[in-house]
């Protein structure tokens, strides 16, 4: 049985999506600091595929700030 992927976008609370955009945004932390992230304030288990999954669906580099990443909505 296949087992269904976190949706970051519905499952965690405001604040803590907001830190993780920001976290994912900055380029600074890796794909499972930002997993361990979520399981340590937001008690579930997220794979680091499923943040990388979200973070492809929902940021782009922008080029006009050295490469940053930038949600898609921010354009």
């Amino acid at each position: 049985m296949i087992k269904p992927y976190k949706v970051i976008s519905s499952n965690i609370e405001a604040g803590a999506k907001t830190k993780v955009d920001d976290m994912i945004a900055s380029g600074e932390f890796s794909c499972q600091q930002i997993a361990n992230f979520i399981m340590n304030n937001c008690d579930m288990y997220i794979s680091q595929m499923s943040v990388n999954r979200y973070k492809r669906m929902h940021f782009i580099v922008d080029d006009n700030f050295d490469s940053q990443l930038t949600m898609f909505e921010d354009i």
